[in-house]
């Protein structure tokens, strides 16, 4: 009967009025969290937001304290089984085995998930081959660096035979080439894959353009797309000589390159020359601009 679903299935994700509390803490990680995503998404927020607890509620890792979460109608909540084989996840720490080469650990993932003898090398260096990796295929994975072991680890959960990729913070801790790469790799996989990233760095968005939800305090702020995220602050962002009555008049602040200046952040129409926003802007006022902003 599994098998029957994930083939026929359309994969239509509902999540529906979603509660989640973590044990010792009084406030949810997650609350009332009404969502549906049918193709791939972007949840973007500030560490602490919820993402994480979301993308394991999705894998049953956590259970809901209340509510529900939906695949075409079948409740993953009580199926944890079915939900390990809808979702592929790679999680944000780079947990690989340190001994193995990349194509021992791609080989052994394989075996796991059923690839036929004959099936298992040409997967592998199919993979290999989408991930950019098939010049490491024999390097021990301690040897590799953080963006290559960010790449191995979605080549395994691409060896899976899932229709969804769950991704935690995929460009973390990554130098600015690195980034690059593994945006440019999602963008690439999000065309044929569905997949659903959590993370806090804006720039990430972009590899997932069409579908962008902005997430704080376990709900919801805003849903868009990359190109409108700017426009969020639009009008808000202005440039103010860096003094003490410049810093205390804005909403919220950041310092412009040369020392100089200050980006302020205003609610309220100012005289000072105004800015254009950039996608970071956007997703900053949306985080932390004035409640009234928050309610719309």
């Amino acid at each position: 009967m599994l098998g029957e679903m994930v083939r026929k299935a359309g994969y239509m994700l509902v999540i529906d009025h979603l509660t989640v509390r973590h044990h010792g803490r009084s406030d949810p990680a997650i609350a009332r969290l009404n969502l549906i995503i049918h193709g791939s998404a972007c949840i973007l927020g500030p560490s602490g937001a919820g993402k994480t607890t979301l993308l394991k509620t999705l894998i049953s890792l956590h259970r809901p304290s209340s509510g529900r979460v939906l695949m075409d109608g079948v409740d993953l909540s009580s199926r944890p089984l079915t939900a390990r084989r809808l979702f592929a996840f790679v999680p944000q720490d780079n947990v690989l085995p340190r001994e193995s080469t990349l194509a021992e650990y791609l080989g052994e993932l394989a075996i796991l998930d059923d690839y036929r003898p004959d099936q298992r090398h040409r997967v592998v260096q199919g993979v290999l081959q989408l991930v950019h990796l098939k010049s490491a295929a024999h390097q021990r994975m301690k040897w590799l660096s953080g963006g290559m072991k960010r790449r191995a680890l979605l080549a395994g959960a691409l060896m899976r035979r899932t229709p969804w990729l769950l991704l935690d913070e995929p460009t973390l801790g990554l130098d600015p080439d690195e980034q690059a790469s593994v945006r440019s790799l999602l963008r690439n996989l999000s065309r044929h894959r569905r997949i659903i990233m959590a993370t806090q760095m804006v720039d990430d968005a972009n590899a997932i353009p069409d579908r962008l939800i902005i997430f704080r305090d376990g709900r919801v702020l805003a849903e868009t797309i990359w190109d409108d995220l700017a426009g969020f602050a639009r009008g808000r962002v202005v440039r103010r000589p860096w003094n003490p009555e410049a810093i205390n008049t804005a909403d919220f602040w950041a310092p412009m390159a040369g020392g100089r200046s200050i980006k302020a952040f205003v609610a309220k129409a100012a005289t000072d020359p105004v800015l254009p926003p950039t996608p970071e802007d956007g997703y900053l006022w949306l985080i932390k601009g004035p409640a009234e902003v928050m309610a719309r």
